[in-house]
């Protein structure tokens, strides 16, 4: 199995550990990236969400968090694991790799 097989393979194993639904877990991912991007993009949010490999990039890196976070902490709920995995997300690297890795959409 390679990385990314194993780092999706996480985040389906927490999903089922604390019984969370695909929808719910859908959700979350979205409403924390959405909220990143407001918080540190403001007026050009909506353009980074629909222009650019955001979404790919957010979801990579939310997969590799998750084998992480499988291997260190056992989870017993669904609010422990959206309080872990919010407290987790480094703005600083994030903001970073989105800048660097931002590829705009031409029209």
């Amino acid at each position: 199995m390679n990385s990314v097989d194993e780092a999706v393979s996480a985040t389906v194993k927490i999903r089922d550990q604390i019984g969370m639904s695909y929808e719910e877990m859908f959700w979350f991912q979205v409403d924390t990236g959405c909220k990143f991007l407001e918080l540190h993009f403001g007026w050009m949010a909506m353009e980074i969400a629909t222009q650019s490999n955001f979404w790919d990039l957010w979801v990579m890196e939310w997969v590799y968090d998750d084998a992480q976070i499988e291997k260190q902490f056992y989870l017993t709920s669904e609010s422990q694991y959206k309080r872990l995995k919010v407290s987790r997300i480094d703005d600083k690297q994030m903001c970073e790799m989105l800048y660097d890795n931002l590829e705009r959409k031409k029209r």
